[in-house]
């Protein structure tokens, strides 16, 4: 039997989508339907639950919600920086914990409270601290951002769910690019 195609689109993939965009609300309503908030709750491999609010906070300010992507954590960063954390050797684990406590001691010093429970504007503050070495007189949390964290970050960027469903535009978010200043 012949398939009726229209440039890329199938007849099958036609009828899918539709009922998908349908019954979507429905099961949702219903509660059958997993969210993108459960999604993210997702059990975390090699960071433990302070560390992982730590990241969640981080790429929540390095890639906050717009029109064309959703925030840091929904999109999945946060999960994929753990999992790329997970396929490394212990030393860059080690490195990675150890820069967010100190940048959680930093932030304590300056605001009295831990990255993950400060306001945007303040968040935003510190992080633009951390990546430019305002926080520590030896620039070991800079260094951490740039050497342990952006790597980490580009990663996550080209995981497969990610970029296969925003392109290059958290990239782009995170990263930068001509005309555009980013915070790291």
């Amino acid at each position: 039997m012949s398939q009726l195609t229209i440039g890329s689109a199938s007849r099958r993939r036609f009828i899918g989508t539709s009922i998908a965009l349908v019954g979507a609300p429905v099961l949702r309503a219903a509660g059958l339907l997993v969210t993108a908030r459960i999604r993210s709750e997702a059990p975390y491999r090699v960071l433990s639950r302070g560390e992982a609010s730590f990241t969640e906070a981080f790429v929540n300010v390095l890639c906050p919600a717009d029109r064309l992507t959703p925030d840091g954590v929904s999109c999945g960063l946060a999960l994929a920086v753990d999992r790329e954390l997970a396929a490394r050797p212990a030393a860059d684990v080690r490195r990675f914990t150890a820069g967010i406590a100190a940048a959680n001691s930093a932030c304590l010093s300056q605001f009295g409270t831990r990255l993950d429970h400060l306001g945007a504007s303040d968040a935003a503050r510190f992080v633009q601290s951390v990546f430019a070495g305002n926080l520590d007189a030896s620039g070991s949390l800079a260094s951490w951002a740039h050497e342990a964290v952006n790597p980490l970050l580009m990663q996550a960027c080209f995981t497969g769910s990610i970029y296969d469903i925003y392109s290059n535009r958290v990239f782009w978010k995170i990263f930068g690019h001509a005309g555009q200043t980013s915070v790291v």
